[in-house]
């Protein structure tokens, strides 16, 4: 239960910090059996939970955040859904929020600055968190620079009272309803920028809309988030599923397990409203760079049927695998 969880933190978190940390009940309580609540309330095993109240020493703001894997699995970095603590316990924050510690060492004293843009910028690619979400600043009572920090991170907050907590089904609710703005967020660029891509990328997007740019960009991520490569390479093995080259084969041990993991919904396909599924067997294939580039061009071939029904392909695939088999016999 949400509510209770967040009524336990608020009644005994400052009497804890009067002790040591290590093997603490509150703090395990917070990392563990709230993290638990906040995740069966979400009801979705896609999104990550995890609750803090500080590493080595008590968190000035303790806080349970909730990560989509395709964005971040920390709280130092991207962005998320997180409950903040008012440093007096006066009130907790539902937040969309970022992370601050590399926003930090990049733009030192010009951190919060650079905060509020991005913030600003995630909030006006949620038009419709209007009206129940506040786009004003959070009053946390931080001491430490970190807890200060969190307030110009947050983009839409809802402040609860923690003497005077709504009811559990609101707070379900309302938690709900901000992991559905984050889901959208992701789906619609996060904080970045799409007037440009540079390289390799304004190369396979040239004359797309700001929408393709945006998808093209959330698919490259869905790709690289955290283990989903290494997970696809186990199940699907490293030869390329289009071309059939195989890379340990042909280049020795400078080749061996080189892949790139592929997510296989079209970039046309990719909900905004729900998560993207990371199964790694049966969303994503392996491919080569070469493939790769091919499948994610703004008018090259969709799937990797139509990739591999070129002739030039057919061509690769049995002079490959005739390759594979020559040099596999010599070694």
């Amino acid at each position: 239960m949400i509510r209770e969880v967040l009524s336990l933190i608020a009644s005994d978190y400052r009497e804890a910090t009067t002790r040591d940390i290590a093997g603490n009940a509150v703090a395990q309580f917070i990392r563990n059996d709230a993290a638990a609540a906040v995740r069966d309330a979400i009801g979705n095993a896609h999104y990550q939970v995890e609750g803090s109240a500080g590493q080595g020493n008590w968190a000035d703001v303790p806080w349970i955040a909730v990560f989509d894997p395709t964005v971040t699995t920390s709280a130092t970095r991207g962005f998320y859904v997180v409950y903040l603590f008012a440093s007096d316990l006066s009130a907790v924050y539902l937040s969309l929020s970022q992370g601050t510690t590399a926003v930090r060492e990049e733009f030192k004293a010009q951190t919060h600055a650079e905060l509020q843009r991005l913030a600003e910028l995630m909030r006006a690619r949620l038009p419709e968190a209007k009206g129940h979400f506040s786009s004003e600043p959070i009053v946390l009572h931080g001491r430490t620079k970190l807890a200060q920090d969190y307030e110009p991170a947050t983009a839409l907050s809802l402040r609860y009272d923690l003497a005077n907590l709504p009811a559990e089904e609101d707070l379900v609710a309302d938690l709900k309803a901000m992991v559905g703005l984050y889901t959208k967020l992701i789906a619609r660029g996060g904080r970045e920028n799409f007037e440009d891509l540079s390289g390799a990328e304004a190369a396979d997007m040239e004359g797309a809309t700001i929408e393709e740019r945006r998808r093209y960009r959330q698919h490259r991520k869905i790709e690289r988030a955290g283990n989903a490569a290494k997970l696809v390479k186990r199940i699907h093995g490293c030869i390329c599923q289009g071309c059939n080259i195989d890379f340990g084969v042909i280049y020795g041990a400078a080749g061996k397990d080189y892949i790139e993991a592929h997510h296989l919904t079209p970039l046309n396909e990719l909900p905004e409203d729900v998560p993207v599924k990371l199964d790694p067997k049966n969303d994503f294939a392996v491919l080569c760079a070469n493939c790769h580039r091919m499948i994610h061009r703004k008018n090259g071939p969709k799937t990797i049927a139509e990739l591999s029904a070129i002739p030039g392909v057919q061509e690769m695939r049995k002079l490959f695998a005739t390759l594979s088999l020559e040099l596999a016999q010599k070694i």
